[in-house]
């Protein structure tokens, strides 16, 4: 006899009609059973949200995020020259170098203004 098996559409997927899909790029899904490829919701600041999230990921050091549309871990950029980025950061210009650092480089991810 045949048997087929259903289960609850997991997290980082919607499922319609007994088929399961990836959340898009630029959204995550957070929770099981999500039906439509809305899924939880769009990526939060700071984040970025990759074909099939459950949950965003935080930019690395150096990069920053200022939409909710990011799906890979360049972000939206390098951070400003002057500036440093921690991750999850939101914004180019998130943290000023402090005064007598050059801080000449993009990127830069440490309060020493260092690569």
């Amino acid at each position: 006899s045949n048997r087929h098996s259903q289960a609850i559409c997991e997290p980082g997927y919607w499922c319609h009609k007994g088929k399961r899909f990836h959340c898009p790029p630029g959204r995550y899904g957070d929770s099981y059973g999500l039906t439509n490829d809305s899924c939880t919701s769009t990526c939060t600041l700071g984040h970025y949200c990759p074909l099939g999230s459950p949950l965003p990921i935080k930019c690395p050091s150096g990069r920053y995020s200022n939409t909710t549309t990011s799906a890979t871990s360049d972000c939206n950029g390098l951070c400003n020259k002057g500036h440093f980025c921690l991750s999850g950061s939101t914004s180019s210009t998130m943290y000023r170098c402090r005064g007598g650092i050059a801080g000449i480089s993009y990127g830069l991810k440490t309060s020493d203004c260092s690569l």
